[in-house]
C-alpha cells in the first residue's frame, strides 16, 4: 500500500451539558493511502495526554469511519451514520465504555486533500456527554517539503 506524506489538521468543537462550548485545533504530519476504497490517515498526536505521543490511524469510508488509538490511552470507535455504536477509552487509570450516535459523516476528496465532516453525540457509561464537530484535513505535502520527496 503506497503512503503519502501529509499534513493533517483536526478542528474539533464540543458543547456540554451546561451548552458551554469548548474549541480545539491540532495540526501534525503523517501518511496517507487508499486501499480498497477507504482511505488510512496515521499520525502521532500530543494533545491528547501531555508529554506522550497517542498513535493515531482513521479509516474512512464514505458512510463510516474507525477511529483506533495507542500509546498512553487505547481507544477504539466505530462511527456508522444515523447508528450508535459503542467503544472502549483505556487509560492507565482505568476504563470507560463510551458511545456515540453519528449524525452526520462526509468524506470529500479532492487532487490533494481529503476532508473528513463528522458529528456526533458522545455517551459515556450510558449517559450523554456532550456534542462534537469535527472537520479533519488531510493534505498531501509537497515533493521537497519537510525533506520528503513525494
Amino acid at each position: 500500500m503506497q503512503e503519502d506524506a501529509v499534513h493533517v489538521r483536526v478542528s474539533a468543537m464540543q458543547e456540554d451539558a451546561r451548552g458551554e462550548t469548548q474549541r480545539t485545533v491540532m495540526e501534525t504530519d503523517g501518511r496517507h493511502a487508499v486501499r480498497r476504497g477507504k482511505h488510512y490517515v496515521r499520525y502521532a498526536d500530543d494533545s491528547i495526554v501531555q508529554g506522550a505521543l497517542v498513535h493515531t490511524t482513521l479509516k474512512l469510508g464514505q458512510d463510516e469511519a474507525w477511529l483506533f488509538r495507542r500509546g498512553a490511552i487505547e481507544h477504539e470507535q466505530r462511527f456508522i451514520m444515523g447508528r450508535e455504536t459503542r467503544g472502549t477509552y483505556r487509560t492507565p487509570y482505568g476504563e470507560v465504555a463510551l458511545g456515540v450516535r453519528t449524525q452526520a459523516l462526509s468524506v470529500c476528496e479532492e487532487a490533494a486533500c481529503t476532508v473528513v465532516s463528522l458529528s456526533y453525540d458522545l455517551y459515556a457509561a450510558g449517559e450523554w456527554q456532550s456534542h462534537h464537530i469535527l472537520r479533519i484535513e488531510v493534505t498531501k505535502r509537497r515533493t521537497g517539503e519537510n525533506g520528503e520527496n513525494g
